[in-house]
């Protein structure tokens, strides 16, 4: 064999040339691909230079399964195969080709050294993840064209004409592949046309009968050979199965086998099931008398297995045969079973199978025949044609008289008392039963509907009845659902609905769960993951004759069993699909990858049912995971299905029948409920005076927004300008349609019902449109109707906008418009107004009666005398005997009183009304509408009214200064003969015209009043525009009944006191009184037309009052005044720190007074701009010292920001103090000296590291623990917190948690620190604990001390840093292999950052059965615990168990993970064992739950 081996490759390099060749390698199967990683190198086991490598060439890195071609020069090389976990390839191969030949294999053997040094599943690029390395020789490329193939073999048979074939051939040497040509004819390609091959075989699929010819050429890069002959070969007509070699059996004779004898057949999918998942052994047997039995008996060796009897030979179309018996069953042993009555001459199969594992068994086959009784029972009982109330029972047999017995819901036959018999009194002749019409006797169908029946059938002989056949079972359909109907999956599937089985082998049923993963129910879910599998959710029947339906649900995707997003597989689908009276399902919606419908659910398009008007119509949900094994797992959801009416989009919401002045106005208010594309659809009916419908007479156009507020209106004028000016239509409606012409159909009174049409049907209809609405409660004339939120309409009273000017005027403001008067207005300055009552007025304005009745009325007087004029309107004022009676022009935006200052009117009052002994007049009020109190600062200009029952004309002037400066005058008030009684008038308004008089002028400072000249620390200010306001003047203009008007104005920036006709007059701050004892004068600076003379008082609340007398030097010029404080001091000294009052006094007709303040003279400052004191939270910071301007304090771990303030050394000095937002930030102060020459900056950061809590309580005994550091037990051997060993670290105890009770030891700035203690054996301990709490350290390492070496426990590097919270750790002693266990006497702490410990103590683990010293090192935090347990370990923790005190298992997980929580949140507060499971073994520890 050597010998012929070494010439095989001689021969192999004879026929290649020198130069670059190319090889592939492939790796396949096994399991956790990603592990996997190859190179080449010139020596063995990696050594030498790499001359490739997977991904970019460094270990690890692309690692997975491949198939790459390779260019590489010939010669001999090593493939070297890693595996990232060092634990084995697990099952996958490798092989390495040149030019189809293998050169490398490792022996067909998946790569394993046999060893798992390896403890992580990380790629560390370590020689001892190397599991194989074998040689390889690459040849040299072909330096010609392949040969052609030879040794063609058909693995078929040909005499089996529907039997698919392969043709094989031998390897060519140097070929890169093989081209196929194959037809149908001699050089036809019908088949295949130069198709690529990789492998040396080719599939056909047969045709009996058909003759095949095909040609196969090699090729590599130098050509395709030359000359190779076509090949060929003919199929037999004859169609082959399994069963054609059937053993015929012989009825009482024993046979035995086992089915490995036989292969794996077919598969018998009616039968047997997955009983049929091994090999087969197959019998046959001719019946020999029509009602025969055969009973069929095996023995079975193996578990799993089954036996059948079919008519038909068992495999292919499962169509073709019929199971006449079968038995199977888990167990080994005897299986038996009786078959049907058999049919004379018909040929039966004996099929034995097991499932595919155990694959074979051995048997022992007995059968016996029963001959036929002499009455044969019927034979193919069937149920067809099933509809709601029956169905059509069918039977074989040639018996003439039998009796069915019909029962309910499978019970069993002769069951009395249920069910009836047909048959029994006069045989029944035929062998056809319909059920599906209408039962004479009853008038009613002959079954129930949605109802399971069982059917048996008897045949009556002469000399005796045969057996009952049976039963036939199957449901009467539902009767049809007629919509509205909803399935929202709360009970899965819903009634009548049904889930089919899954096809496939790995398919997913529909199943409930909740929609999106959220919750387990409510909704239908599929999971789709593989290929050539589908799964239908089908509904039941639906009547859809009633209307154009439509249909909607919503639909989700989520990666399975969570609620992340995920694509869908590239031929996936689910579809949604309708039948129609039984036919063929239509699809009507699809969901694939290009329509996901997403992790939070999308509604599917309404989908339009108006096609499928039928009274039999269902629907089926049909999901497809395609032929393609796409990898995406994902779970499909249905949520929400339903089919509902048409709806109108467009509803009622007002009717409108408005009497205005002059005209009227007609209007119908409609809501869109959705977008509404064309409004044509819709359209108004009225139904006039009880006449019935008139159907649709007015047909809508435009569209509409879902929301819109619609007003159809018609008035006896202008229709836009009347409902936007009666009320503001074009602004409170979304849309205001115009339909003027009578023709159209809008002249409802309100005595008239309305319809709503849509699609030429009512929809929704107001009123009753056959009864006349006068006098009934729905009446609505010269008025309106509402509906509201909850459908009910309301009624305004019925001629209640008679009259009225404006709705607002009414007393019955349609609601949907209430408060919306000015909604769109204009908020330009009012600048022109004109109204003569005859129509309804301008808009931008209403009317409000304030306790008056107004209404539009005929002139009383007319110029003959003969009483009214229907076209001349006035507005009538009746005062209703209120005090305050009036009547107000609102305005929706500000007058301009630069455009309108002058209102001019006509104005009449009925003599015959007045009461009482008011004077007649007319007060016209200027008002703020806004104000809380308007007529606190209002305007008022009154004039006499000096005759009765006489039109007079009046003029208001506003052109006073008081006036003119206001620019917030937006309410007139109306006032006939004053206020403040209750005397009774009746008066009349017409024409009021706005229009503008030139204002007198009076005289005022030209320029501003000198700049004071003192700095602003030596002043307090009442009234400057050069300093910050002092006290809060509480009352500028107090009402002490004086006749002085003071105006406050701005004059060159001045801010003025402008007082006309002085008299007297006060300023009040008693809320602040201002403290003098510091200034030395007051200052006012005073302008007046012509010299002035007048006291000023300052008024401390005490008697007598004091002041000082002040006379201007000059007219028309600004005059300074200082009067000293000693000066009001000498007449009777003040209380200086409470002067509440300035008092002005003498005539004065007019002056304008600034720059009202006290000062004093200036003083020396300092330079010093240092702190002699800062805290934090109410404390000195730790450490200061005035020179020290940064500070570092620390605070708890989480706590709120803290406060600093700091005290200046000069009391002058002055500080901006820059409190910190976050812990991260720094606070400062700046402090500047009282003289400004000296600024400095004082920061504190803060350090967010002490906890806020106390370390957790030890869980172990006393008696269990060596405590060296550790406020939980009595003892403590630590001697030396704090030995000198040079280290940076900072040593300090401290009290830490809520009541500062715990001491606590603190390293900072760590970088080694060692703690001593007595020396102490401690082999008889299994760990040391420590508590740990940290905000910024990343690294922490813990030795044990004894005489010699030592070695470290890297909690970092083990389990991790966790900040913010304390940490319990517990190390195995086990760990600590150097140190001297019988003689420590230190802990060492390495890291950085600031740490807490506490709890430093060894202890004993006495639970029972474990072995410390073999389990996974891991940790658990925080403990005590309020809600959840961190555990983190080395390895994957296995199982989680928590018991009670009780030993009762109150918690259980398996999370299979290295982090895992454990959620304790709803245990009650007490101790708790937690069980840890790590690979083979098993740790318990004691837990406090909070």
């Amino acid at each position: 064999m050597k010998n012929f081996t070494l010439s095989f490759f001689l021969l192999f390099f004879c026929i290649f040339s020198y130069g670059q060749s190319t090889i592939n390698i492939t790796t396949s199967g096994g399991l956790y691909a990603s592990e996997k990683w190859v190179n080449i190198t010139t020596e063995p086991n990696g050594a030498g230079t790499q001359i490739w490598g997977q991904g970019d060439g460094n270990q690890c890195n692309g690692s997975g399964l491949i198939n790459q071609d390779i260019s590489i020069s010939a010669g001999t090389y090593y493939v070297n195969c890693y595996d990232n976990y060092d634990d084995g390839w697990d099952g996958t191969l490798i092989s390495v080709t040149a030019y189809g030949v293998v050169i490398g294999d490792n022996g067909g053997v998946s790569p394993n050294d046999g060893s798992d040094t390896d403890a992580s599943y990380l790629c560390e690029g370590t020689t001892e993840e190397l599991e194989t390395s074998f040689s390889i020789i690459v040849p040299d490329p072909p330096a010609s064209a392949p040969d052609c193939a030879t040794n063609f073999v058909n693995n078929g048979d040909p005499s089996c004409g529907n039997e698919d074939f392969t043709v094989s051939w031998d390897t060519v040497l140097g070929a890169a592949g093989y081209l196929i040509t194959a037809g149908t004819t001699s050089g036809g390609n019908d088949l295949a046309d130069a198709v690529d091959q990789s492998g040396t075989s080719y599939n056909f699929t047969a045709v009996p009968g058909q003759s095949y010819y095909y040609t196969v050429t090699p090729y590599n890069a130098n050509g395709n050979a030359e000359g190779c002959v076509e090949q060929s070969l003919s199929l037999s007509t004859a169609i082959c199965t399994p069963c054609d070699s059937a053993t015929v059996l012989t009825p009482g004779t024993q046979q035995s086998g086992d089915t490995a004898d036989f292969g794996d057949l077919f598969d018998d999918s009616v039968c047997l099931g997955y009983y049929d998942g091994g090999d087969d052994a197959i019998y046959s047997y001719l019946a020999t008398e029509d009602g025969e039995t055969m009973t069929v008996t095996v023995d079975f060796t193996a578990t799993y297995g089954g036996v059948s009897m079919s008519l038909g030979c068992p495999s292919g179309d499962s169509t073709a045969y019929t199971c006449v018996g079968s038995v199977t069953g888990s167990g080994s042993g005897v299986k038996s079973f009786t078959s049907d009555a058999l049919v004379a001459g018909e040929t039966y199969y004996i099929h034995i199978s097991t499932w595919a594992s155990p694959q074979t068994t051995a048997y022992t086959l007995d059968t016996v025949v029963t001959p036929a009784p002499s009455c044969l029972a019927p034979t193919s009982l069937t149920a067809t044609s099933i509809n709601t109330t029956g169905a059509i029972i069918n039977w074989v047999s040639d018996g003439t008289g039998f009796m069915i017995e019909i029962q309910p819901g499978g019970v069993a036959q002769g069951n009395p008392g249920t069910g009836y018999v047909i048959g029994d009194v006069t045989n029944y002749p035929a062998t056809t039963l319909d059920l599906t019409g209408i039962n004479p006797d009853t008038g009613v169908g002959y079954l129930a509907p949605n109802t399971q029946y069982s059917i048996y059938v008897v045949n009556v002989c002469a000399d005796g009845n045969s057996e009952y056949v049976g039963p036939a079972t199957f449901t009467t359909l539902a009767l049809p659902i007629v919509p509205d109907y909803t399935n929202d999956f709360s009970e899965f599937p819903g009634d009548l609905w049904s889930a089919g089985s899954p096809t496939g082998s790995f398919s997913s049923a529909w199943l409930a769960d909740g929609f999106a993963n959220d919750g387990t129910t409510g909704a239908a879910k599929t999971n789709i993951y593989s290929s050539n599998n589908t799964q239908v959710l089908e509904s039941p029947i639906f009547d859809l004759t009633g209307g154009n339906y439509s249909l909607n649900l919503k639909a989700a995707v989520t990666a399975w069993n969570t609620t992340d997003a995920l694509a869908m597989g590239s031929d996936d689908s689910v579809t949604v699909s309708v039948s129609v009276d039984g036919g063929d399902y239509v699809v009507l919606h699809t969901w694939n990858e290009s329509n996901n419908p997403g992790p939070t659910g999308t509604d599917m398009p309404t989908v339009d049912l108006s096609s499928y008007s039928s009274a039999n119509v269902k629907f089926a949900i049909t999901m497809s995971d395609g032929t393609v094994n796409d990898p995406e797992d994902y779970d499909f959801f249905i949520d929400n299905f339903s089919i509902t009416a048409p709806t109108s989009a467009l509803s009622l919401q007002g009717i409108i029948d408005f009497s205005t002045p002059g005209t009227w106005l007609k209007g119908i208010h409609l809501v869109a409920s959705e977008d509404i594309a064309d409004l044509s659809a819709y359209g108004i009916g009225v139904a006039t005076n009880g006449g019935g419908t008139d159907g649709e007479e007015l047909e809508l156009t435009g569209s509409a927004s879902a929301g819109d507020h619609i007003l159809v209106a018609r008035s006896g004028g202008a229709t836009a300008t009347i409902a936007d000016v009666y009320m503001n239509a074009s602004n409170v409606f979304d849309q205001v349609l115009i339909y003027n012409n009578a023709s159209q159909g809008l002249g409802h009174n309100g005595d008239d019902a309305i319809e709503l049409f849509f699609n030429d049907a009512v929809v929704e209809t107001f009123g009753e449109i056959d009864v006349d609405g006068t006098g009934e409660a729905w009446e609505y004339t010269d008025s309106w109707a509402y509906k509201g939120a909850d459908g009910t309409w309301t009624n305004a009273a019925v001629n209640c906008t008679d009259g009225s000017f404006m709705m607002w005027d009414s007393g019955c403001v349609y609601p949907f418009v209430v408060d919306q008067q000015c909604t769109g207005a204009s908020t330009d300055l009012v600048t022109a107004y004109s109204h003569d009552f005859e129509a309804i007025g301008p808009g931008g304005y209403w009317w409000v009666n304030g306790e008056v009745g107004t209404e539009r009325v005929d002139d009383p007087i007319t110029a003959d005398g003969s009483g009214g004029n229907p076209y001349n309107g006035v507005m009538k004022y009746t005062d209703d005997l209120s005090s305050y009676s009036n009547v107000q022009m609102r305005f929706c935006s500000k007058l301009d009183l630069a455009s309108v200052n002058t209102v001019s009117l006509r104005a009449m009052i009925d003599g015959a009304s007045l009461t009482g002994s008011q004077p007649n007049q007319l007060a016209l009020k200027l008002q703020d509408a806004t104000d809380a109190q308007p007529w606190a600062n209002q305007n008022v200009v009154t004039q006499a009214i000096s005759v009765t029952d006489q039109w007079v004309n009046l003029t208001f002037e506003f052109n006073d200064d008081a006036s003119m400066v206001r620019d917030d005058i937006d309410n007139i008030v109306f006032q006939f003969n004053g206020e403040g009684n209750n005397d009774a008038v009746v008066a009349y308004i017409d024409d009021i015209v706005f229009s503008y008089t030139e204002p007198e002028v009076n005289p005022e400072p030209a320029v501003a009043a000198p700049t004071p000249p003192h700095a602003p620390e030596d002043v307090i200010s009442v009234l400057s525009q050069h300093y910050a306001q002092g006290p809060a003047i509480i009352n500028v203009n107090p009402g002490w009944g004086q006749a002085t008007t003071l105006t406050e104005v701005t004059l060159n920036n001045d801010p003025i006191w402008k007082m006309e006709n002085l008299n007297y007059q006060g300023n009040e701050f008693w809320d602040n009184p201002i403290n003098i004892s510091e200034m030395e004068y007051v200052h006012i600076d005073v302008w007046a037309p012509d010299t002035a003379s007048f006291r000023f008082f300052l008024l401390d609340n005490a008697q007598p009052e004091v002041s000082q007398a002040i006379t201007t030097n000059e007219a028309g010029a600004w005059y300074s005044v200082d009067i000293p404080k000693a000066d009001y001091n000498a007449i009777r000294q003040l209380n200086e720190s409470n002067i509440v009052q300035f008092k002005w006094e003498d005539p004065v007709a007019l002056m304008y007074i600034t720059n009202v303040y006290f000062w004093k003279n200036p003083t020396v400052q300092g330079t010093d701009a240092s702190l002699s004191d800062l805290t934090v939270d109410g404390t000195t910071v730790p450490g200061f010292a005035s020179a020290n301007l940064t500070y570092n304090v620390d605070v708890v771990y989480g706590s709120a920001v803290p406060t600093i303030a700091g005290t200046t050394t000069d009391v002058n000095a002055t500080t901006v103090v820059t409190q910190a937002t976050t812990l991260d930030e720094a606070a400062t102060i700046a402090v500047t000296s009282a003289d400004s020459s000296v600024a400095q900056t004082y920061s504190v950061n803060f350090v967010e590291s002490i906890p806020a809590d106390c370390a957790p309580v030890p869980l172990q005994l006393e008696e269990d623990v060596i405590s060296v550091y550790s406020d939980a037990y009595a003892t403590n051997i630590a001697n030396n917190l704090n030995p000198g060993w040079g280290q940076a670290t900072q040593t300090t105890e401290i009290q830490i948690g809520p009541n500062g009770d715990c001491t606590t030891l603190k390293y900072a700035n760590l970088n080694y620190q060692g703690m001593e203690y007595t020396a102490t054996d401690v082999t008889a301990m299994n760990y040391v604990h420590l508590d740990y709490f940290t905000s910024n350290s990343s690294d922490i390492k813990f030795s044990l001390i004894s005489p010699g070496a030592e070695n470290a426990y890297d909690i970092g590097l083990e389990l991790g840093i966790t900040t913010g919270e304390w940490v319990s750790v517990d190390i195995p002693l086990t760990h600590y292999t150097v140190a001297d266990q019988t003689n420590v006497f230190q802990f060492k702490t390495e890291g950085n950052g600031t740490v807490y410990l506490d709890n430093l103590y060894f202890w004993e683990d006495t639970t029972a059965g474990i072995d410390d010293a073999t389990i996974s090192q891991f940790t658990y935090y925080p403990n005590p615990v309020n809600d959840q347990l961190t555990i983190r370990a080395q390895s994957n923790v296995k199982d989680i168990t928590v018991f009670n005190m009780l030993g009762q298992v109150v918690l259980r997980q398996s999370p299979n993970a290295k982090d895992c929580l454990v959620d304790m949140t709803a245990m009650q507060s007490g101790a708790y064992f937690v069980q840890i499971s790590i690979g083979s073994t098993v740790e318990m520890v004691r837990v406090l739950k909070q």
